[in-house]
């Protein structure tokens, strides 16, 4: 595969997992709401609140319309193929987190980097063949889809 291609998959994959659907509902609709932190009354009486960013405070804050809005593009991000490269001595991201991101999305590929903490540099022997590995994966996903 062209370097160049690689590099602008790696690209468009970063920006699309990072961006956040829920702030750009909340910005298009004009409306002065924060969806960072919310509350809920339950019916027993005791109030829920949280700071989560997520579908659920744009439904409480903007109406189902929305909440189901972002909630389907929420769900279009998890199809894509995603590699995860953490630094093993990072303090930024961490095993428990790295983990998470797997329960959250179960065919993440994950690689943990010996040596290196936040962010790995992608030049370690580790990262390049997590890299090529990946990337071979996704050719040949895209060559078997072309030819079925």
């Amino acid at each position: 595969m062209d370097w160049r291609i690689a590099a602008a998959a790696a690209l468009a994959g970063y920006l699309l997992g990072s961006i956040s659907f829920a702030r750009i509902a909340v910005r298009l609709s004009g409306k002065p709401v924060d969806i960072g932190h919310w509350e809920v009354r339950l019916p027993n009486g005791e109030t829920f609140t949280s700071d989560i960013v997520s579908a659920t405070s744009v439904r409480l804050a903007l109406g189902p319309r929305y909440g189901c809005l972002v909630s389907a593009l929420d769900m279009a991000k998890v199809a894509i193929p995603t590699l995860a490269l953490r630094g093993a001595i990072s303090d930024v991201l961490s095993p428990q987190t790295f983990d998470r991101m797997a329960t959250e999305k179960p065919d993440l590929v994950r690689v943990t980097v010996a040596g290196r903490g936040h962010p790995p540099m992608l030049d370690e022997p580790d990262s390049v063949a997590a890299i090529d590995a990946f990337l071979a994966r996704l050719d040949a996903d895209v060559e078997s889809a072309t030819h079925a």
